[in-house]
């Protein structure tokens, strides 16, 4: 689906048109694209054909291309999936600046014009300081799912010092440390096309969205740095789990080995003493006395050398 939209400025509400020949700021928004709608629009408005089909390659990673002077750039939005809880996935989005014309294409619904207009005031009139927006609102579409994953491992920290960490917890955490791998790359390959943009050799953008270029290059660095303590933070919660795990392992193990010893050193006088034939001291009164705490004894003994061994 392709729709045209304009706005003419930050006050005005998007409106949608049916063609832009009329209008010199246009937003050609395509969602749900398929082939004929990339014919149709390489013909339209003169774009490179074989750059836009790899639109639908979905391994694509970010990068910039320029055809003459058109802008071609792919970068990577991030969503949860649907049918597949805590699992974040990603799709490529061509956004493409023309003159004063801005496109944006995506085989998938993860990018609306909507939600952007509704976090920034947006002007088509500006198509470059629009597309320099839309950047920074892919940026903090990573933010919120890092600080979901960072919610989620310091929680999962807090329930390891009580105790009530789960190997539910431990399983979830494939998923997160997958998430955090998937937004590192699509960051790292993001920020060399943020940094080429900022490099302006073309002069495609002004002093003002140079420097909004630069913050977000800022932005992303913090991101990966998060991204990466988040990980090692991940690491960090599992080692301790198997080193608890194993802690208290051993400390069963011991008590139980003890508890063999002790329930077996008393069979062995009992056994001994049950046997059918003639004895040391059968016949006097005081034996069962006297075994007994022998046996206790001995018992006692294990139990405080054991204690102050183990």
């Amino acid at each position: 689906m392709i729709r045209y939209i304009t706005r003419e400025s930050s006050k005005d509400v998007l409106r949608e048109i049916k063609h832009p020949a009329s209008f010199e700021q246009t937003w050609v928004y395509g969602e749900g694209i398929v082939k004929s709608d990339i014919d149709g629009l390489a013909e339209d408005f003169n774009l490179n054909q074989g750059i836009l089909r790899d639109i639908f390659d979905q391994q694509e990673l970010p990068r910039a291309e320029y055809d003459g002077s058109t802008l071609y750039l792919f970068v990577r939005v991030p969503r949860r999936r649907a049918n597949n809880k805590g699992v974040v996935t990603s799709s490529p989005l061509l956004l493409i600046l023309k003159n004063s014309t801005l496109f944006s294409l995506a085989t998938s619904p993860y990018f609306s014009v909507d939600d952007l207009a509704e976090r920034y005031k947006i002007s088509i009139k500006s198509s470059r300081h629009t597309l320099v927006q839309a950047l920074s609102y892919i940026v903090w579409q990573y933010e919120e799912l890092v600080d979901d994953a960072q919610l989620y491992i310091n929680g999962a920290g807090q329930r390891l010092e009580t105790h009530q960490v789960t190997n539910k917890d431990f399983v979830k955490f494939v998923t997160v440390e997958r998430n955090l791998n998937e937004y590192h790359t699509n960051l790292s390959a993001m920020l060399a096309v943020l940094q080429r943009l900022a490099d302006n050799k073309r002069g495609t953008f002004g002093e003002k969205d140079l420097d909004v270029i630069d913050d977000i290059i800022l932005y992303v660095n913090q991101l990966r740095v998060s991204i990466e303590s988040q990980g090692k933070l991940v690491g960090s919660i599992r080692d301790a789990y198997t080193t608890i795990s194993n802690n208290n392992l051993n400390v069963r193990l011991k008590a139980l080995t003890l508890l063999t010893v002790i329930i077996a050193l008393p069979n062995v006088f009992y056994g001994m003493y049950g046997m059918n034939v003639t004895l040391p001291f059968a016949e006097q009164p005081w034996a069962y006395t006297a075994i007994t705490s022998l046996t206790l004894g001995v018992v006692a003994l294990v139990y405080l050398v054991a204690r102050r061994r183990f």
